[in-house]
């Protein structure tokens, strides 16, 4: 780290959650977060997305349905069918399924967002 800056105090955490449908591969999930400057207020995004066909226990993989639980992005080294990824910006959150996201494709997901009164930086 090239500086740090801590404020003792945060007199408001706010969040929002929202739910849907992800994408198909390689397309993406737009939603309206509402958040006021969203880019230097939002301290963090969770999102998690159903993986509905590959998981199995034979593999010492989750089992089927359950939430692949991530802070936005998952990138799963060990079966590319359950990567997305999420960016948020000043208006929206994007959830991109992956152009080989098999196991998260038309799922349900839930997005949490976390965010402060001021702007952090």
């Amino acid at each position: 780290f090239e500086n740090v800056e801590s404020r003792v105090a945060v007199s408001s955490l706010s969040w929002s959650f929202f739910s849907g449908t992800s994408a198909a591969k390689d397309a993406m999930v737009t939603v309206a977060h509402g958040v006021v400057s969203g880019k230097k207020r939002i301290v963090c995004v969770s999102v998690n997305i159903i993986s509905d066909t590959s998981p199995s226990l034979t593999g010492d993989d989750p089992p089927t349905d359950s939430f692949i639980a991530g802070a936005g992005n998952i990138q799963d080294e060990l079966n590319e069918n359950r990567e997305f990824q999420t960016f948020y910006d000043d208006d929206n959150l994007y959830i991109i399924t992956d152009s080989t996201g098999d196991d998260v494709t038309g799922n349900q997901f839930t997005c949490a967002v976390f965010y402060v009164d001021y702007d952090l930086y």
